[in-house]
């Protein structure tokens, strides 16, 4: 596999919000009804709520005392279509009942079950001749020599993520490294199938931390408002300068289960009460394997 561009292989980074032009939403399979978020407004609370509503409500919990409880529901309901265009407007009326603001939900998602989680929801978009792209299943499809692909990933949690590349040969490298808030859009590629085939394998390892900086960055990704500074945040993950991170990164867990809603899958890990208690979230590691034939 090589970049598209020629005699190079890396990554760039997109900033949440920043849609790739060529995507076009018709293309991309709609997400399912999220029955646990829409229960949230009366009715009887799902027992099973759906790995979109884990996703957001991890974001919410975060953010949920200087935003109000609420603000998790009113994302989740309107989190649809391509992850390029989540959180690409503000949650709509509909999201919320009669009379109620976001600080005024009628429930909180530290009542929830769903627990918080380290991990990722990404997409992979096949790259036609004409410059159209598609998502697909990448447990499913099968490339061909001369494709061409992106892959686009959001974390739960803030901190540093670290792509690596592993070839059909077995060899490793690392294509890039940043600094991402929780909820940022980020796109790898576009790629191209050349030469050797097999497995080619994308990991990506999350090392949780938080910063002033990633904080408001979140805030702007889900569009909140300026919400003021957070002294004591519902959850306190450590800074990202605590030098107790560094052996915690070295605990890397691996994210083997994923889970499809539409067109996007879902990778979670739910952290342990000592990491919610401690602050230290370990290092969460997924692999996306792609199958060139």
């Amino acid at each position: 596999m090589r970049h598209a561009k020629p005699l190079a292989f890396c990554c760039a980074l997109a900033l949440a919000g920043i849609a790739n032009a060529q995507l076009l939403d018709s293309q991309v399979p709609t997400m399912t009804p999220d029955p646990y978020a829409q229960s949230m407004y009366g009715g009887a609370i799902a027992q099973r709520p759906s790995t979109r509503s884990i996703f957001v409500g991890t974001i919410a919990t975060l953010l949920a005392q200087a935003l109000g409880s609420g603000i998790g529901a009113a994302l989740s309901q309107g989190l649809g279509g391509s992850i390029t265009k989540w959180f690409s407007g503000e949650p709509s009326a509909g999201a919320m009942g009669p009379g109620q603001s976001m600080a005024t939900q009628v429930k909180s998602e530290r009542e929830t079950p769903t627990g918080l989680h380290a991990g990722v929801a990404y997409e992979v978009h096949l790259i036609g001749r004409d410059g159209t792209a598609r998502a697909v299943d990448p447990a499913r499809h099968v490339f061909r020599t001369g494709d061409r692909f992106q892959v686009y990933y959001r974390p739960t949690l803030p901190g540093r993520v670290n792509v690596y590349n592993v070839n059909p040969q077995g060899s490793e490298s690392r294509v890039d490294s940043a600094e991402m808030a929780a909820g940022q859009l980020a796109a790898l590629g576009p790629y191209q199938f050349v030469d050797a085939k097999g497995q080619e394998t994308l990991k990506l390892v999350l090392e949780p931390c938080s910063s002033p900086m990633l904080t408001a960055a979140t805030r702007g990704i889900v569009k909140v408002g300026a919400a003021p500074a957070v002294a004591n945040p519902a959850v306190q993950i450590s800074d990202c300068g605590d030098a107790r991170m560094r052996g915690v990164r070295a605990k890397t867990r691996t994210i083997r289960k994923t889970t499809m809603e539409g067109s996007t899958a879902f990778a979670l890990d739910r952290l342990s009460n000592d990491e919610i208690k401690s602050g230290l979230v370990g290092s969460r590691e997924l692999q996306i394997s792609l199958q060139h034939r």
